[in-house]
């Protein structure tokens, strides 16, 4: 079948990916489509990132655009049929970082790890090079810095 846009469902968004990313014309046209349904309540829309956006926040680098629901909706993923579903939130990714509600929580604990730091908010991109690190693992394709968590020589 002959297609020129198609939504790629991920969790509580939807990567909006061209045939031919290119193509001014369809790119009008898909966002026009997305304007509208951003408008009209039923869809859920939070918000519509363009290609530009996406790719500064690190997201699908191939998507025009990608559409963020609101709390309570979810891309449907069919091919027939509703194209949001109602969906409790139980927990699942796919949700933009920009929503507190969504984070997650990292502790850690061990031999020279220091006791009672509070991290804060750190990216979760620098959860796995921060683990590579304490292991003396090398991860040269990571983009995030480690998060510091060992102790000092002031014991903090």
């Amino acid at each position: 079948m002959s297609w020129d846009a198609q939504a790629w469902s991920a969790g509580g968004d939807a990567a909006i990916m061209l045939r031919q990313p290119q193509n001014q014309a369809t790119l009008r046209r898909v966002e026009e489509v997305l304007k509208a349904a951003a408008a009209d309540p039923q869809y859920g829309i939070e918000r519509v990132l363009n290609h530009e956006e996406i790719v500064k926040r690190g997201g699908f680098p191939n998507a025009s655009f990608l559409v963020d629901f609101k709390d309570g909706f979810d891309p449907a993923g069919a091919f027939t049929g509703p194209v949001v579903v109602p969906r409790p939130h139980t927990g699942m990714h796919g949700y933009l970082p920009s929503r507190p509600e969504m984070r997650s929580t990292f502790m850690i604990k061990g031999s020279g790890i220091a006791a009672g730091r509070n991290l804060k908010v750190i990216d979760m991109r620098q959860i796995a090079p921060t683990l590579a690190q304490l292991l003396d693992v090398r991860l040269p394709e990571a983009k995030s810095a480690p998060v510091h968590v060992t102790q000092t020589s002031n014991g903090n």
